[in-house]
Order: C-alpha cells, then structure tokens, then sequence
C-alpha cells in the first residue's frame, strides 16, 4: 500500500444472524434494523464505525469517514432467521373462547367450535444485502455512499389461528440509498453530514370480526351478535418514498481514543396505497346490502361514516422513522487489541399508533404508544496474525413495547446480542479482505395482553386472578385522560412522573370460595386489605368491596366506600405544587376519594 489515495479496498462480507425467541421479532427494537457491515455485526455494534477504515461510517456517522485516507468498497450480505412462536389463548368480546360460529339459517341459533390454532411459526428467513463506499477527495475531504435497509420485521401468522383478528400477515420493509460528505478540520476534529433516499413499503392483513364490531359500536352496541362467523380478511398494501438527514462529529483527544456522536433525524413517511377484503358471501353482505328500513349497511348503521369496500379502496397510513443519536468511544490499547462501547438512544415514543385512512375516513386506529429507548454495547478486535483478525461483541437492546398494546404484529421484547466475527486479508490480491459473522439474539418471552377494541377516555387495564385468589391490577398511568390534553400531560409528566413510575399496581388476596359458590345475581360483602404501589411508594388499605356473580365465568366487584388517597403518602406534594402552579389556582385537594368497578373473567 505504498500509494493509499490511490489503493482501492475491496471488504466482501457475510452475517448470519441466529434469533433464539419466543414471540419475538429479528433485528433491533420494534422494526428498526442494524446497519452495519460484517464488522460491526461481529463486535455487536460497539464502538459504531469509528474502528480503523469502517466504511458503515458513510451512513451511520460520516465525520469518521475523514479519517479514512484510501478508497474503500465494502458488501455484505446479512442472513437472518427468525423464529416466532404463540402459547395462549385468545377471547371473543364476550369473554369467551375466540370460536368458529356457524348459524343456523332456520333458527338463527349460532354453533360455535372453538379455534385451538396458535398460528404455527410465524418467523421467516430473509437475506439482506447492505453497502458502503468511502472515497476520499483529499487531504481534508472524503464522500461517501451506502446502501442500506435500516426498517424491516416480518410476521406471518395462519390465517384461520385463534388470533386471526389481530394479526396474519405483517411485512415492513424500508430500503435506501445514502449520500454523505465528511471534513477533518484537523487532526483531531473531523465534521460530516448527508441524506438518504429511502422507500417504504408495508403489508398487512387480519380478520374483521363484523358482526363483533357492530355488537360494540356507537349505533348497534349492546345487540346480541355473535362473533366468529364468516371471514373478513383485510389486507393492507402501501408504499412511500421519503428523503432524510443525518450527521456526525468525530474527536480524537488521543492518539488512542477516538469519540464520535451522530444523530440521524426523524422522517415524515406517509404510506398510501389500497385495501381489499376477501370475505364470504354473509360477510361481504353487512357492507354492501342497503337495509331498507335505514337507508344503510349494517357496517354504516354501526359506525356511522365508515364505509368498507370489499373489491378495493385506496388506502393511506402514516409510518414516520423515528429519530436516534449514538455515542460511540473506541480506545487502541497496542497494535493488536482495539476496544468500542456505544450507546445509542432512538426516539419511538412518536411512533403512538397506527390508524389506517380511506378517502379521509378512519377504518381503524390502533395504539401503540411506543417509549423512548437504548441499545447498549461493547465489542472489539484483536489481530491474531497480519492476515487474521478475530471480533467479538455483545449489546443490549431495550424494546420500545408497552405490556399494554404489544400484538402479534410485532411482539417485540428486550434483547441481547452475542456476536463473533473474523476477517482474512487475501495476500493475493491486494487490498480484499473477506469478513464473517454470527450474531445470536436472546429475546425476552413476552405476553400478549392487549385489546382489540378502540376504548376512548378510560384507562387500559390488565387483571388476574389466579387459582389461589391472588389478584392484580395494573394500571398503566399514560393512559389518564380527563378530557382535557395539556392537563393529562402535566399529570403525567409532573405528578406521577410516568417515565420513572409508569404504573400504579394494586396487590389483593381473594378468598375465591364464597363467591364461586354463588349462583349468577347473587352478592357477597368482604372487607379485605389492599395494597397500593404508587410513585414508587406502596401503603395497605381496608376495604368494603361487594362481589356479585354475573355468570358461570364473571364476577363483578365493586368499592361500597371510596378509598381516600392523600398525595403526601406517596410524595405526590411536589408535583401537586407544580399543576397548581402552571394551572393558577390557589389551591389543589391534597386527597382524592377513588372507586372502581371491576369485572373478572375465569380463563
């Protein structure tokens, strides 16, 4: 390499991938997706691209690319398997097993099998090819040119399983081609910045439950219908081309370390294409037969101005890429072993739902509500030989989910990455180098508790009730609404303080016998001690509850008195000072009365 501004680099690269996981998607958190070269998979993204002549640094930060004094061409082609199993069960909107039901057409009685299908594997396999180029201009100069696909996940579930009416089908896939320009300022500084062009696609399907949607709806609720009757397949098909920024500085206080932030910035992505709905022949009815009596559909009728068009509609949604900014520090302790740790931190709590539009009318909103994230991770090489040089990394990866709207179309969890990786130098030919690594996911198993009927202006709750009386309640504190945005938004950011408290928990111990020997109507009394986790403080109550059986499966309980919560008992006074304050009143109850009414489900 006696002429490096002349001398072309040539790094052929493949990743595998392994996921070992339950119900859980491939990649980082939520759909995003690494983009790295086989290098940086092998040490498990620590140190970013600030390691010697690591082109992914004209995507991932291009101020390092300053450093890099020859021309640099690098592909990889990344392997990823991904396996994704359910174990559970699934519940119509009357609590009972989600079921198949056929009616009778002389009685109108509906027969109903239970689905037992948990979907199969979900997971799939998919190979994914990314690249880099790095070409410096001159002493202070250097361009750069990626290639890479930084969204993607993939879900295929069985389309008749038992939780066929919230997910079948789900593919997002984000592909983009980058540009970038660094400047050293000097041996020390370097700054650098560029754009992506980037397409977005995405594919969904899952059952409508009709008849079960009209049961719960604003015009039809309370109606009797009953639910797994038919098939209403809808499937979702959009695409958009969007354009975006990113930039970076590089320090090197030493001559061994070397210290480098990036930000990439969010991305407005609005996805438009068409939706059709394969149904059967009484499915297709409820929205294309006009009921004489109202001038209607039976799907009008329900949700007045939602129109569903089974032969097709176009079909709009918004799938914005969040932002995310990473610190990455890589230390050479001698000639042989280089060390990098990184923190990146990615903005998902824009990403709060995903509502599906036709024609300027909503068919379906579906929160998420996704939070704020971080990957953490170490990795580094050591030189064995002048040809060989093996890495190693790990890296944790946070996920955006929320317990209370995780869904099977990405039933993501916390994760670990244990990587390993090795590269030979090809003495024959100048200048190429081949690279490979293996990179193993161990993600969290994760339950699936979520709703999938649109609740406005009430908390999200998630309650059991074990064979042994053992009840919880968690309440998910975001969820506050009182009607009134900015006054739900200072109660949550400064009196709960929900980034650090985002639940409160109530623990109780039922004795289930009396109330499981009562016939459906009748009311038992009981007073039990409850105890209340809040902002990080927990107290115990005494409680009058009435508990009423409602059915062979339900019972309902009810507060006969309130229960008093004073702010002083778990160091709410603060925050009760700033609402105060912001709100200009003059005074703020420091005690608040709280009754509930609770339905249980036997499952």
């Amino acid at each position: 390499m006696n002429n490096k501004k002349q001398q072309v680099q040539a790094v052929l690269g493949l990743a595998l991938l392994g996921g070992l996981m339950i119900t859980a998607p491939a990649q980082a958190g939520g759909f995003a997706t690494p983009t790295y070269g086989a290098q940086g998979w092998g040490r498990a993204f620590g140190g970013g691209s600030l390691f010697k002549d690591d082109p992914s640094a004209a995507y991932n930060n291009p101020a390092a690319m300053a450093f890099i004094d020859h021309t640099i061409v690098q592909q990889t082609v990344d392997y990823a398997r991904v396996n994704i199993k359910y174990k559970g069960s699934a519940y119509d909107y009357k609590g009972d097993p989600s079921s198949s039901s056929v009616i009778d057409p002389l009685t109108g009685i509906p027969t109903s099998t239970p689905r037992t299908g948990n979907g199969g594997e979900a997971g799939f396999t998919a190979w994914l090819p990314t690249g880099f180029a790095v070409i410096p201009l001159n002493d202070r100069f250097a361009l750069g040119f990626s290639a890479v696909v930084p969204q993607g996940m993939k879900s295929t579930w069985d389309p008749d399983w038992k939780g066929r009416d919230f997910a079948v089908d789900t593919k997002i896939e984000t592909v983009g081609v980058t540009g970038s320009l660094s400047f050293k300022v000097n041996d020390q500084f370097s700054i650098g910045g560029g754009a992506i062009v980037q397409h977005s696609s995405g594919f969904v399907s899952q059952n409508v439950d009709l008849l079960a949607a009209a049961a719960l709806s604003p015009g039809l609720g309370g109606a009797p219908f009953p639910s797994g009757v038919g098939h209403a397949l809808m499937r979702v098909k959009v695409d958009n081309t969007s354009v975006g920024w990113f930039a970076g500085v590089v320090w090197k206080p030493t001559l061994q370390d070397t210290v480098g932030l990036n930000y990439h910035a969010k991305i407005k992505n609005k996805l438009e294409g068409n939706y059709n709905i394969y149904a059967d022949d009484g499915s297709r009815s409820l929205m294309t037969d006009i009921n004489p009596a109202f001038g209607k559909t039976l799907v009008e009728q329900a949700y007045p101005g939602l129109h569903l068009y089974p032969d097709g509609a176009n079909a709009s949604t918004q799938l914005d890429i969040p932002a995310n900014a990473a610190i990455d520090w890589v230390h050479v302790f001698n000639d042989r072993f280089t060390l990098g740790v990184s923190a990146m931190w990615t903005q998902w709590s824009s990403f709060k739902d995903l509502t599906l539009k036709s024609d300027g009318s909503t068919i379906v909103s579906i929160p998420y509500k996704y939070r704020d994230v971080w990957m953490l991770s170490v990795g580094g090489d050591y030189k064995l030989t002048d040809d060989w040089t093996v890495r190693a990394g790990v890296a944790n990866d946070q996920t955006p989910t929320r317990n209370s709207t995780r869904d099977p179309r990405i039933p993501d969890g916390d994760r670990w990455f244990a990587s390993l990786g090795l590269s030979y130098a090809v003495r024959a030919i100048p200048g190429l180098t081949l690279d490979g690594a293996y990179s193993r996911q161990f993600v969290e198993e994760v339950k699936l508790k979520t709703q999938n009927v649109d609740r406005l202006g009430g908390a999200r709750l998630d309650g059991k009730v074990d064979s042994k009386g053992a009840a919880q309640l968690e309440v998910e504190l975001e969820s506050i609404n009182s009607g009134i945005p900015l006054r739900d938004e200072r109660m949550r950011n400064e009196l709960f303080e929900i980034k650090t408290y985002p639940d409160a928990v109530i623990n109780a111990q039922i004795n289930l016998q009396p109330i499981n020997d009562l016939a459906p109507g009748a009311q038992y009394e009981l007073r039990l001690p409850l105890s209340v986790t809040l902002h990080g403080k927990t107290l115990t109550y005494s409680t009058e509850l009435l508990a009423t059986r409602l059915d062979d499966r339900r019972f309902q309980v009810v507060t006969l008195e309130p229960l008093v919560v004073h702010a002083e008992d778990f160091d709410l006074l603060p925050g009760v000072a700033a609402l105060r304050k912001a709100a200009g009143l003059s005074q703020i109850s420091l005690s608040v009365p709280v009754g509930a009414v609770l339905i249980f489900t036997a499952r």
